[in-house]
């Protein structure tokens, strides 16, 4: 398949915790490049760009409350299969039912803090942007470094383009 790129959100109950290190030494070991990394607090106008596939959900004001709570490490891996591997580096949403060894078992206290975000987005070297289960969930932007902008800029966007 090539490589793909896919999104790292490190959020902030990770964060407080300090995990960050023992997260991206994990995705390092895992064969991952980091490609970008950013530590920066989320508004909630971002949280909600970023979110808005989940706004019509019970639980999409408390994914909000809980993203803008505390800053967040947003990065940009690559690698062979990178979605599909993160997925099974990271494990399931819910903590209690992840697999041993990954990284939501290890760390994870509740499936309300996930510790990560996780989209389904595939981009290869050759293709364009798409997606394993919805088009608007998958298609996120986060670092931003391309002439023109400035440098490291986050833009979270759930318009159509993908990862950077």
């Amino acid at each position: 398949m090539g490589m793909e790129k896919t999104l790292m959100i490190v959020k902030p109950d990770a964060v407080a915790a300090g995990h960050i290190g023992e997260i991206i030494s994990r995705a390092e070991k895992e064969g991952f490049q980091i490609t970008g990394l950013k530590y920066l607090q989320l508004t909630r106008e971002q949280a909600q760009a970023f979110y808005a596939v989940h706004k019509e959900r019970a639980f999409f004001p408390a994914l909000i409350e809980y993203i803008t709570s505390g800053p967040v490490v947003a990065g940009r891996l690559e690698r062979d299969y990178a979605v599909e591997h993160w997925r099974k580096v990271i494990g399931a949403t819910d903590p209690s039912k992840a697999a041993p060894g990954t990284v939501r078992q290890m760390f994870g206290t509740s499936i309300e803090r996930t510790l990560f975000t996780a989209p389904t987005l595939r981009r290869t070297e050759r293709s364009r942007p798409c997606s394993s289960s919805s088009d608007v969930s998958a298609q996120r932007r986060v670092l931003d470094n391309r002439p023109g902008r400035s440098a490291g800029a986050v833009r979270l966007r759930a318009a159509r383009g993908g990862v950077a």
